[in-house]
């Protein structure tokens, strides 16, 4: 299982304990990553519920239990990514302590929107959009040299191989006298800049036969990849569309992008990469709702649908913004209504209950923004029937 995964599954677990707690969810982007800076502002974000939310006025005290929870949390993420995300188990009994294994503090490769929540239930809009974000990509980094290998798994980055290129490990006459196609054969023979272009050109055809048979005849890339990013020296233009078309077909279940960029540390490789793939899902996410719009029957906008729908586990794909607001209704903690209901408690924001339940039902969650511009409505759900 993947690692938001997990946690997912054991937010949910504690959720299932005894009664008599409350539980805290804070998301929070990093835009600077500065660590100091970081622990100061999101324990902020954090400690004000302490100071503003009236259910809380009786645990003031654990408050510098919590703050050093968190403090030493954050001293053990070796990496801090771009956001952050704390999930806190909290005592509503007037001596209550926080056992550290209450506190779920997590490093995030994303994080849409700066946001807390507090009540009977975890927020985990967010986290659960990340988990359904996940993928494995196959980055190939082709030089005139060689080739680097890189596997990166959501946030887990590996260098898998480096492949260089045979024809710099012999004679190069020798080499091309023996494995270069017929049609150049007869051509390097000639002199000067032209005879080096040649030579250099045929070089590069080899290589990228080279490459395509190290990735056919090596088991670490047999594993499922979405996606499958090259980038390429300008040299390898003339060849590469028609070798993608083979690399496309000898990786069927992956979508093949090239991208001609020269790039030559690793830390940059990786950087690109990321951006690149966040661009794909932001594709991928705008083509999903366009299909999830043509079902016209099962795609629905208005809340009250929605809401139904969840309650009765209809809700495939459930479309959300993530500081999304919907005052209601709860009955016996787990079914939400808009409308007052005999035994019902009223809740501030009922989108939190929604999430949850759609999780545990199997159902997807995708947060959605204006910068988007996929729709007017905040909410939308594509339903299963």
């Amino acid at each position: 299982m993947k690692r938001f995964g997990k946690i997912i599954t054991k937010l949910l677990k504690q959720e299932r304990g005894k009664s008599g707690f409350i539980f805290l969810s804070a998301y929070y982007p990093l835009e600077d990553k500065n660590k100091k800076q970081a622990k100061q502002r999101f324990k902020s974000l954090i400690l004000n519920h302490f100071n503003q939310d009236k259910r809380l006025k009786h645990l003031r005290h654990l408050k510098i239990d919590l703050k050093k929870i968190v403090d030493n949390k954050l001293n053990q993420i070796p990496l801090l990514e771009n956001g952050l995300g704390l999930f806190a188990k909290l005592p509503l009994k007037k001596n209550g302590t926080i056992p550290e294994e209450h506190i779920t503090l997590t490093s995030l490769p994303h994080v849409f929107k700066k946001e807390s929540f507090i009540d009977k239930t975890y927020d985990l809009d967010q986290l659960a959009f990340i988990n359904s974000q996940g993928f494995t990509a196959l980055i190939i980094n082709l030089g005139h040299k060689d080739a680097d290998f890189y596997l990166l798994n959501k946030d887990k980055w590996k260098k898998l191989t480096n492949l260089e290129n045979d024809f710099f490990k012999v004679e190069e006459d020798e080499y091309l006298e023996k494995h270069a196609p017929l049609q150049g054969k007869s051509a390097i023979y000639g002199t000067g800049e032209a005879n080096i272009a040649r030579k250099k050109e045929a070089a590069d055809q080899l290589f990228l036969n080279q490459v395509e048979t190290h990735i056919n005849t090596n088991k670490n890339f047999k594993l499922k990849t979405d996606y499958v990013l090259v980038f390429y020296s300008q040299s390898f233009a003339p060849f590469i569309n028609q070798w993608q078309k083979k690399l496309a077909a000898l990786l069927i279940n992956s979508q093949v992008v090239l991208l001609p960029k020269n790039i030559q540390k690793e830390a940059e490789v990786k950087k690109q990469a990321k951006e690149e793939i966040n661009k794909l899902q932001q594709e991928a996410k705008k083509d999903l709702f366009a299909k999830a719009q043509e079902s016209y029957d099962n795609f629905v906008t208005n809340p009250a649908q929605i809401v139904e729908a969840t309650r009765e586990k209809r809700v495939s794909i459930l479309f959300v913004e993530p500081d999304l607001k919907i005052k209601g209704w709860l009955i016996n903690g787990s079914f939400v209504f808009l409308t007052k209901q005999k035994g019902a408690k009223r809740v501030r924001n009922i989108v939190p209950w929604l999430v949850k339940s759609i999780i545990e039902s199997s159902g997807k969650i995708i947060l959605i923004n204006r910068e988007d511009k996929l729709t007017k409505h905040k909410i939308a759900a594509l339903l299963r029937f």
